[in-house]
């Protein structure tokens, strides 16, 4: 999906509004997308947001995505924001 490369480019340069964007706009299209699930789950965790969490890092491990990978690069994410920020939550 070009919408999950967009979400990923958004990821990479920590830009993770537009990543939630662009990954909740690909789970619209393809709701068991695990590409889109994971990065959800990661940046949600990553923030502290356990119920938005849950939920994606359910669908991603039931599409066959790692666990614990997920719960890594949630915890980088975690590092690399400010304590105060805060980011929008599912639609």
């Amino acid at each position: 999906f070009a919408i999950n490369n967009l979400a990923q480019l958004y990821y990479r340069e920590g830009e993770y509004e537009g990543a939630v964007e662009y990954s909740l706009n690909a789970l619209e299209i393809c709701p068991n997308f695990k590409p889109s699930a994971s990065l959800l789950a990661i940046i949600y965790g990553g923030y502290g947001y356990e119920k938005e969490y849950g939920k994606y890092l359910k669908i991603a491990v039931q599409e066959g995505a790692d666990k614990e990978t997920i719960e890594m690069l949630a915890e980088a994410v975690s590092e690399s924001i400010d304590e105060d920020q805060t980011l929008l939550v599912d639609r």
